[in-house]
């Protein structure tokens, strides 16, 4: 009798665990969100792997397609990718699809593409110089599709943010964007004060080839990547000509890298072709830039801010204190996102924050929201003084000196 006692117990702990992790499976989504802090989910999705967008010449770019099973008025959203657009292209993938199942969880139709010549889509893979045509391609294209409802956004960080320029002057349906820790210029990304910045190409070069080494393979395979690019670009620093760089971390010419090369001047035509192409003053639609202290790209997208002011826009902008891939893996900007193009693309401008400009000021350790960047100031000069010290009084000696080793 006590051993059949000692049984029932058993059986009913073991259902009530199975009862606790059936209902964890059903809420997943749901607790997911509150543990994210992100608005609530409206339905469940689903994803159609492998849709293949004509470009302009012909050649077909692979994309994944995640559509709301909620019937209604769905807007879209457009992620362009470099780097994989699910988990067969490793870690960054797998990031992708994640935001994506967010953002379609929410009442979006998420089309998340791999650019030309990367991973599944065809063609030569051409950073910068390719992205206008394709990705106004592929806006025609989601243009043209049933299920679209003629509001398309553009979201995503780094080089996802310089394929949401190269369109945002020239695509009607293109009703907001959201470039994260990016720029418009890629030259002067790569050329800062017109010095070729070896490290970050050799960086970025080394992560695109390892990415498509390990295309189809375990997301474990990616894990340790990082470490083996510090690994392959170290010779690199010690080796002359600067032409052999590519190979020596590929294995193989890489033609883009070639052309930076080819064209370092500021004023090359290539470079002022693309620029024309951008026409970043004659961007007419909701922009929301995102930056951090720490990134390589801050520069470029604090000129992009000024340019859109100077035109008359009203751009809003987020700096937090954020390096470049701490930020590419936030999730600030899928709560930004979700915010951002419910407030352009569905109407919902409550929740928009009541100032454009919101900064993490450093020391201080804490956000502060303005009306624009630069936040109101008055100019102090300030004269070292013979005591060490500076102050804004004009020190009595007339001349004075210190020294220091």
């Amino acid at each position: 009798m006590e051993h059949k006692t000692h049984a029932n117990k058993l059986k009913n702990i073991f259902i009530a665990v199975g009862m606790f992790f059936a209902i964890v499976i059903w809420m997943r989504r749901h607790i997911l969100a509150y543990l994210l802090r992100l608005t609530p989910v409206q339905n469940r999705v689903l994803v159609t792997y492998g849709v293949k967008i004509p470009a302009k010449d012909g050649i077909l770019l692979a994309a994944d397609h995640y559509s709301p099973y909620k019937p209604g008025d769905h807007p879209t959203i457009l992620i362009r990718s470099p780097y994989g657009r699910n988990a067969d292209a490793g870690i960054f993938g797998r990031m992708l699809a994640f935001f994506a199942q967010r953002f379609a969880e929410r009442g979006y139709h998420v089309i998340v593409q791999d650019v030309r010549g990367r991973f599944d889509s065809q063609g030569e893979f051409d950073p910068y110089f390719s992205e206008h045509d394709d990705g106004l391609a592929t806006l025609k294209w989601i243009d043209l599709q049933p299920w679209s409802n003629g509001s398309v956004a553009m979201w995503g960080s780094s080089y996802l943010g310089i394929v949401q320029w190269a369109v945002a002057a020239h695509a009607p349906n293109l009703k907001a964007i959201m470039p994260s820790i990016t720029s418009s210029e890629l030259q002067t990304v790569l050329y800062p004060d017109d010095a070729f910045d070896l490290g970050l190409a050799m960086r970025w070069m080394s992560i695109l080839s390892h990415l498509a080494d390990n295309h189809h393979r375990s997301m474990f395979a990616s894990l340790n990547m990082m470490n083996m690019v510090e690994r392959d670009i170290k010779p690199v620093f010690s080796h002359l000509p600067l032409r052999e760089a590519d190979k020596i971390v590929t294995g193989q010419t890489q033609a883009y890298y070639q052309t930076w090369l080819d064209h370092a001047r500021a004023d090359s035509p290539i470079w002022q072709e693309e620029r024309e192409a951008i026409d970043i003053q004659s961007v007419d639609i909701p922009v929301h830039l995102i930056g951090g202290w720490y990134d390589f790209f801050l520069r470029g997208l604090l000129t992009d801010y000024e340019n859109l002011r100077q035109s008359g826009k009203t751009p809003y902008l987020t700096i937090g204190p954020w390096h470049h891939f701490n930020a590419m893996t936030s999730l600030g900007d899928l709560r930004e996102g979700i915010h951002w193009f419910d407030a352009h693309l569905k109407g919902h401008k409550h929740n928009l924050r009541q100032h454009p400009v919101r900064l993490f000021v450093m020391g201080a350790n804490e956000w502060r929201e303005f009306d624009t960047w630069p936040p109101p100031s008055q100019s102090l000069r300030y004269y070292l003084q013979p005591d060490h010290g500076l102050s804004t009084v004009t020190p009595d000696i007339e001349s004075a000196s210190t020294q220091y080793t």
